[in-house]
């Protein structure tokens, strides 16, 4: 499916290697963030570097043992990539002064020109030939829209809210990402889908997938706030746990039902 599969997946290995390492030494070394992370932020953050090593693997794995013509492990490595993008995206634009700051910002560089060469090297003829169910794509055009309805009022809300007060947004970084980049394409694959282009089909269960690694240690770092004596937000975990779930389980559905025709 992928032109130049050989340079992606040299990309994919890069990021992937580079990821893992990094969230191993956050995880045996977690007293790093202290001082460049708000306290409220720490749990996430750690929550983060947990679910970055499985992903990262998985990833690696997709490297080595992705071939030209499996186009739904191209998908998932895409939405792989797409999580590292955003994932090193909140260290990077959140200055996250580690002594991994410039790790991060190679990943967060690497995972975006893959995203780029990846995107730009499908090849249209197969392109074309790929199908989804029409009740699976209305469904995912539904849940698509359903991420900015619920994202865009909420974080727009609470930056006005800083914005008023005149104070620095500790977590700017998820303001920057997801109104700018996460969401905006959310709304695009959707659009595409209700109009039945098929590059939406291969889009959709790469955001899905990128969208459940994302949300779920946001869920997680709720639940392990009390271990840093914090509070836990009832609405943030209810709200990040069912979407990640939702995402996963609409991701899962839109790989096996995509078809290719010969």
């Amino acid at each position: 499916m992928m032109k130049n599969l050989k340079l992606n997946k040299i990309l994919w290995g890069m990021a992937s290697i580079l990821s893992v390492t990094v969230s191993v030494v956050g995880l045996l070394r977690p007293y790093m963030y202290n001082s460049v992370e708000p306290a409220n932020l720490i749990p996430g953050t750690l929550a983060q570097d947990f679910m970055t090593i499985p992903a990262g693997l998985i990833l690696l794995f997709l490297a080595f043992k992705t071939e030209q013509d499996e186009y739904k492990k191209q998908i998932i490595a895409i939405g792989l990539t797409a999580y590292l993008f955003y994932g090193y995206g909140l260290y990077v634009i959140g200055q996250v002064f580690t002594p991994l700051y410039i790790v991060y910002m190679a990943i967060f560089t690497i995972s975006f020109y893959s995203l780029v060469f990846g995107l730009i090297n499908i090849e249209k003829e197969k392109l074309n030939k790929l199908s989804l169910s029409d009740r699976l794509r209305k469904v995912s055009v539904v849940f698509s829209f359903l991420q900015p309805l619920v994202f865009y009022p909420l974080w727009i809300m609470m930056l006005l809210t800083q914005i008023n007060n005149g104070k620095r947004v500790d977590f700017i970084s998820v303001f920057v990402i997801d109104l700018c980049f996460v969401m905006p394409a959310f709304i695009i694959t959707a659009i595409l889908a209700k109009r039945k282009n098929p590059f939406s089909y291969f889009i959709l269960p790469a955001l899905n997938i990128m969208a459940f690694v994302e949300l779920a240690p946001l869920g997680v770092g709720e639940l392990i706030k009390p271990k840093y004596n914090l509070t836990v937000d009832p609405f943030f975990l209810i709200l990040f746990s069912i979407l990640s779930l939702l995402f996963l389980l609409l991701g899962i559905l839109d790989l096996r039902n995509l078809k290719s025709g010969k």
